[in-house]
Parts: C-alpha cells; sequence; structure tokens
C-alpha cells in the first residue's frame, strides 16, 4: 500500500474526508468524481505498536473486525483514504471489551 506524504492530526474525522476528497479532486480532477470513484480506505486503532483493523466508525464509536480484551486506554485511529493518511488521539474509556467489536471512542483533549 503507498502512503500519502503528510499526516494530518485532528480530532474531526470529517476533515480528514474532506481532505482526502480534495486530494482526489487535485489527482484525478472534477470528471472523476462525478462519474464515480471508488476510494480505498483503511481504517484501525493503533495502540503502542499493535494495530487492529476495524469495519466501521461512528460518531462515539468503533467497530473492531475481531474483539479485544484491554482496560481503559489512550489510542491512536487510523484513517487513510486513497492514500491520504490521518491520524487522531482517541480515549477508549470503556476499554476493548472481549466480548464485542463496539468500542466507544472520544477525541482526546490536547
Amino acid at each position: 500500500m503507498v502512503y500519502a506524504a503528510w499526516t494530518a492530526v485532528s480530532p474531526d474525522p470529517g476533515k480528514c474526508i474532506k481532505s482526502a476528497r480534495t486530494e482526489i479532486h487535485a489527482k484525478k480532477g472534477i470528471m472523476s468524481l462525478v462519474t464515480g470513484h471508488s476510494a480505498r480506505v483503511r481504517l484501525s486503532l493503533i495502540l503502542d505498536d499493535w494495530e487492529l483493523p476495524a469495519d466501521q466508525l461512528g460518531p462515539n464509536f468503533l467497530l473492531l473486525t475481531e474483539p479485544v480484551g484491554t482496560k481503559p486506554v489512550s489510542a491512536r485511529l487510523l484513517l487513510e483514504m486513497d492514500g491520504v493518511r490521518c491520524i487522531w488521539n482517541v480515549e477508549l474509556p470503556d476499554g476493548l471489551p472481549i466480548k464485542s467489536p463496539r468500542v466507544r471512542v472520544r477525541a482526546k483533549p490536547d
């Protein structure tokens, strides 16, 4: 996988997605966006050196591909869309439940 030349750090996933769309627009032109585009998306939760793939990101939650148990912890959330990477710091106030892939997340204050 090719990584972008820059990584944005933002507590707002919407800004990351908008940045990725702007990057796509600059690289491929407006016509490719109008006629259709299937984005390459990578979403994961990073705990120290451990990267956990995720399937869905909601307003206050993340669905991991497979549940893993941990205590409450700070982590980083990675969203990569068509080579544009955004990483932001989050808190997992309930940790990672062993029995459920759903994880409650909140933006970590700077």
